[in-house]
């Protein structure tokens, strides 16, 4: 470990006090024991791998990525502001599903990271033989990466909204904590 004191280290710092050098200087070391300690995967509280081994750093989404998920959820679409909230729906049974979350270098409009389950909301773009190319791609991608991917169109949302949460209430029940009855 490296001895040489940091810029904050009670050293450099007119101090008042003994007592208030000794506090800051534990403060110091407290820091530099913490920044030495290896960073939480992407995926919360569970420690979830990848299929290979590795986590999944925080830090391999590009800054262009991460700016563009963050004005993308200033503006969801009608149905995805309705399947957001039948996702929020399943927040008391443990579920915590992200919008507009980065994921490489994708975007999934809704995921649950610590699941493995990505929801995604399809518009008219998709329906293109270049939008379904690029689903197709990055499905492929996000499978790799051991996310469930579930597909569907802003229609279904929209007008179907009950079977859509049936369907989710289907796949979302091996994750979810048991109800409890009040």
């Amino acid at each position: 470990m490296d001895n040489t004191p940091p810029r904050c280290c009670a050293a450099t710092l007119p101090t008042r006090g003994r007592e208030r050098a000794s506090k800051f200087a534990e403060l110091c070391r407290f820091e530099r024991e913490a920044a030495t300690v290896l960073s939480l995967p992407l995926v919360g509280r569970v420690a979830a791998q990848q299929p290979g081994g590795s986590f999944m750093p925080h830090s391999n989404i590009e800054p262009k990525t991460r700016t563009r998920a963050k004005a993308l959820r200033r503006q969801l679409t009608n149905a995805e502001y309705r399947i957001w909230n039948l996702l929020r729906s399943f927040r008391r049974r443990g579920a915590r599903f992200r919008r507009e979350t980065p994921v490489g270098p994708y975007i999934a409009d809704f995921a649950w990271l610590s699941a493995r389950i990505i929801v995604e909301v399809d518009g008219d773009s998709h329906a293109s033989d270049a939008g379904m190319k690029h689903d197709e791609r990055r499905d492929l991608f996000l499978s790799g990466q051991g996310f469930r991917i579930m597909r569907f169109d802003n229609n279904d949302v929209i007008f179907a909204e009950e079977a859509i949460d049936v369907e989710l209430v289907e796949a979302l029940t091996p994750f979810l904590l048991p109800e409890s009855r009040p």
